[in-house]
């Protein structure tokens, strides 16, 4: 279960995941085959309606071509040869010597294959001459075909022999009549009809080759697209196979990311608490304890800011490694983001067995990293909770072990603590100021006190520093010890900076515009100083408040200024560039470099407290100090000593120059109305001034 990226027992977690592509590969086979059928079946019909249609209508136009010729050619006959045969004496010449030489003139120039009779008609509707024997002399009445020629119109028939007069055509399937009216004269009406039998075998067998080879056509065309189709199915379906088998991989890939950390490889978040819940269930059955060991990197930041991200990602990476050689097989380590890491031990009777587990995963880790040529001392806060006692579920277990890793990083870093109940307090109490905090910017609840700042060689009061303070309804005035850690943890110190900063500035104009020329400081905090429309707020605020930009110093940590050098310098320029002073508080507990101090645009220095309380006792303390204000005036910059509360402290910074003072000694921190007394009367008498005990 360490590093496994086949998820054995995500349980629910992977069943989410879980998808098919519609066309499986087993089913490929078989559409293949339907295809075909579908193909042949609908194919077949369409080609066959498509093809006689088209056979059909190719024979119509063949044979009606072939009467055409027929119908041409019985009318020229009848218009050239008969006419003049028959000129002067009409049908009436068919008769005796007459008869015969018609006879033997038509059997000449006609009666020959493919012909097979020839009738001549009267208009009444008798046959004055045949070459079938039997059938002159024999009226047999004006049928409709009859009728039309007589009315000047040469009619084509297609006809079984059946319907022959006569018989004597046995030996032929079917037969062509054609009716060809017989004019004597250029104008006058038709005196009979001239009647051909035609052999219509030869038509129809050719009727029957053009049938048959459109449907050859139709057959080998079809077969020629189903070839053509099929091989775009065959290559649609490989297209499929190919998408599936990439589908199938990124779908895994996915997945795996979905639950696992892309740096590390390790089990994320989501598929850490899936795995805790399947562990919980498992041990409720062996009622063994289970314990969750929350892990947070020490000084990682530093890490990153100082040797860049890709020696902090080879730092995750190798910590990462070292966690999973740490643990049993069977158990989980995951990396939860940032430098958090989370691990699920199993199987512990005891509570002695996880401190040992815990003991041994320290020692692994404080080992030093090798990363290239670069040896790194990397160690690590942990908090543990045990499933039963502190907690019921997956949630409540990895909230509780993270609780007892911020109290290993308050007891010094590199130890690990066990939940107790009175952490638990803590995080109800802080989350409960949490809250409180929200309703205190809403009521606006926070004000500002302010402590002089003076000049050590004259002692007049040059500026204020702004102080946040929480006029709580009910505890009354709340120091900012008790509530700035919450606020920056929340986010809520951005807005809660932003009140400070127009409260002071609104409080440093009226003193302007009472004729007293001081400035005012406002501390930023980390989280402020990174937010990215910073000049503009400041901007705002003093066109707002109507304070001159000159009046207005902003302070920042040394530690704030050196987590991005760069950064800080571009936004410290463009703070100064409106005109606005720059402090770098607490200087000397940081680890700023004189390099990185000479590229900041800042006009101020203020010494850490730290080394003007023991500066009259201790000589280290003091050499830093004097160090610390021959360095700041080499660069042009002022020096503020903080935290002044004894003449002798006094006394040592006046005999080293430096340039200004604030803290009991002179005046503690003071509402603005406090402030303005001590405005009329601005030089420093040691240890007056009335205001609260706690900057």
């Amino acid at each position: 279960m360490r590093n496994d990226s086949r998820l054995p027992d995500a349980g629910r977690a992977a069943a989410r995941l879980q998808w098919r592509w519609p066309f499986q590969a087993s089913r490929r086979p078989r559409l293949l085959l339907l295809f075909t059928a579908v193909y042949i079946s609908v194919g077949t019909i369409l080609g066959a309606v498509i093809a006689l249609g088209l056979a059909r209508y190719v024979a119509d136009r063949v044979a009606e071509q072939v009467s055409r010729d027929v119908g041409s050619l019985t009318e020229e006959f009848v218009a050239t040869q008969m006419t003049s045969q028959l000129a002067g004496t009409g049908l009436e010449g068919l008769r005796g010597n007459g008869l015969a030489a018609f006879d033997s003139f038509v059997r000449q120039r006609l009666l020959r294959p493919p012909i097979l009779r020839i009738n001549v008609w009267d208009s009444r509707g008798s046959i004055v001459y045949s070459t079938q024997a039997g059938l002159l002399g024999q009226s047999l009445g004006l049928d409709e075909h009859l009728q039309e020629a007589l009315a000047g119109q040469t009619v084509v028939e297609v006809e079984s022999v059946e319907g022959a007069e006569g018989g004597g055509l046995e030996g032929y399937s079917r037969i062509m009549e054609v009716y060809t009216p017989i004019r004597l004269g250029q104008a006058g009406p038709p005196v009979g009809a001239f009647e051909i039998y035609r052999d219509y075998s030869s038509v129809a067998s050719l009727v029957a080759s053009v049938e048959r080879g459109v449907l050859l056509a139709m057959g080998s065309g079809l077969a020629a697209l189903y070839l053509a189709i099929l091989l775009v199915v065959k290559g649609g379906s490989d297209l499929i196979r190919h998408q599936e088998r990439e589908i199938e991989e990124k779908r895994a890939t996915l997945q795996h990311l979905a639950y696992h950390d892309s740096l590390t490889g390790l089990p994320n978040r989501a598929l850490v608490r899936d795995r805790l819940e399947v562990a919980l269930a498992q041990a409720a059955r062996s009622r063994q304890r289970l314990a969750v060991l929350f892990l947070d990197l020490d000084r990682f930041k530093l890490i990153n800011d100082s040797l860049g991200h890709r020696v902090g990602d080879d730092v995750l990476r190798e910590i990462g490694n070292r966690l999973v050689l740490s643990v049993r097989e069977g158990d989980t380590v995951a990396r939860m983001g940032g430098d958090e890491f989370v691990l699920l031990l199993g199987g512990f009777a005891r509570v002695e067995e996880v401190a040992d587990a815990a003991r041994r995963i320290l020692e692994r880790l404080r080992r030093p990293l090798l990363l290239g040529s670069q040896e790194l001392h990397v160690t690590v806060s942990m908090g543990i909770a045990l499933w039963p006692d502190d907690g019921q579920d997956a949630d409540t277990l990895i909230r509780n072990a993270d609780a007892a890793m911020y109290r290993a990083k308050e007891q010094g870093r590199d130890n690990f603590q066990f939940f107790t109940p009175e952490l638990q307090e803590a995080m109800h109490r802080r989350l409960s100021v949490g809250n409180e905090l929200r309703r205190a910017l809403e009521r606006e609840e926070f004000t500002v006190h302010f402590q002089p700042v003076f000049h050590l060689g004259t002692g007049k009061l040059e500026g204020v520093e702004a102080l946040v303070r929480w006029q709580h309804p009910e505890r009354g005035l709340v120091m900012p010890g008790d509530f700035i850690s919450i606020a920056e943890e929340t986010g809520l110190i951005v807005p809660i900076g932003e009140r400070v900063l127009r409260l002071a500035c609104q409080a440093a104009r009226r003193w302007h515009e009472a004729g007293h020329s001081i400035w005012v400081s406002v501390n930023l905090s980390s989280r402020q100083f990174k937010q990215p429309n910073l000049a503009g707020l400041v901007t705002s605020v003093l066109q707002e408040t109507g304070l001159p930009p000159h009046a207005l110093e902003l302070e920042i940590t040394e530690t704030t200024a050196m987590a991005d050098p760069d950064y800080t310098v571009a936004v410290l320029g463009q703070l100064r560039q409106m005109g606005v002073r720059i402090a770098l508080d607490d200087f000397g507990s940081g680890y700023s470099s004189l390099n990185y101090l000479r590229r900041l645009p800042i006009d101020k220095v203020k010494i850490d407290r730290s080394f003007i309380h023991d500066v009259t006792r201790d000589a280290n303390d003091a050499a830093i100090a004097q160090a610390i204000i021959a360095m700041a005036h080499s660069l042009g910059l002022r020096v503020v000593a903080e935290g002044v509360e004894e003449a002798g402290q006094l006394e040592f910074l006046r005999h080293r120059h430096c340039d200004e003072v604030q803290g009991y000694l002179t005046a503690r921190p003071m509402p603005a109305d406090g402030l303005t007394r001590l405005l009329e009367r601005p030089v420093f008498a040691p240890l007056t001034g009335a205001g609260d005990q706690t900057a």
